[in-house]
């Protein structure tokens, strides 16, 4: 039971846990810190002893410090980026960067800070994939704050790509053709075609040529986080262009699945447009 005001509450596993502000996010959203104790006292006591070092520390949004730096850094990328690679760099800054870099200061962060930094995420259980996308982001802010950072990102470890096996894949193809409807289409696709589950999302009929056997990529469909005000729904669907020149392309439709296309035309322009 939570005490009036106070944001301390008694947990089912009998701890109590008290909630502090401890700072702000490029939005402007609270960051709420926990301290938990045996008994109410103790969580309050604890929490007291951080509020007060907070007080005396008042550097989170000072504009020597990093979380200054990366909300004027993103400010700057809302119109130069697709919104898709916006909303991404938001969730790396908020979830990872200035839970760790918030609030110091500029001057604070050096090699080693980084350092600690991938050791944390690495004992995390985060994969080098994950870390090098969030160190890119760093870096990008670093550079933007004229801050020398020379520490190198860990080393990708290939992984054996899972593949279906032909007897998987035979009976993947006959569930599909005996149950075929709107969802199964788009497996086929993927399936005999390689495309991505957002370019088999943006496709439209106009994009399928029965005719001369061809499907055209020519945009791709992603969800990500809605950032409008008092928005009702937290994610929206969003439209873009293809990544790269290459990824903007023309297929060829294998005659194995061709029929499908043709006797599924009615239903093909329902779902893909």
């Amino acid at each position: 039971m939570a005490r009036k005001g106070e944001n301390i509450f008694k947990r089912k596993d009998g701890r109590w846990e008290a909630r502090y502000i401890k700072g702000y996010d490029i939005n402007n959203k609270i960051i709420y810190g926990y301290v938990y104790g045996k008994n109410y006292s103790t969580a309050k006591n604890k929490r007291n002893k951080i509020m007060l070092s907070l007080k005396e520390n008042k550097n989170i949004l000072t504009k020597d410090t990093f979380m200054y730096l990366s909300r004027n850094w993103i400010n700057q990328k809302l119109f130069s980026v697709k919104e898709s690679t916006y909303s991404r760099y938001l969730d790396i800054i908020n979830n990872h960067l200035n839970p760790f870099f918030g609030s110091l200061k500029l001057n604070k962060i050096n090699n080693q800070k980084v350092l600690d930094f991938i050791t944390l995420k690495t004992k995390s259980g985060l994969s080098n994939k994950t870390i090098r996308d969030i160190l890119t982001v760093l870096k990008q802010i670093t550079t933007y704050g004229q801050i020398n950072i020379t520490v190198k990102a860990p080393k990708i470890i290939p992984k054996k790509i899972k593949t279906l096996g032909l007897e998987d894949q035979k009976k993947l193809e006959k569930y599909i053709k005996n149950h075929f409807d709107n969802e199964e289409l788009g497996i086929f696709i993927a399936l005999y075609m390689g495309l991505r589950i957002g370019e088999v999302c943006g496709l439209k009929w106009k994009d399928i040529d029965i005719k001369n056997q061809t499907i055209y990529v020519n945009r791709t469909v992603s969800r990500v986080k809605n950032l409008e005000k008092n928005a009702k729904n937290k994610t929206k669907i969003v439209i873009n262009e293809p990544k790269t020149v290459n990824s903007k392309r023309t297929i060829h439709i294998p005659s194995t699945i061709l029929p499908f296309f043709e006797i599924r035309k009615v239903i093909v322009m329902k779902i893909l447009f």
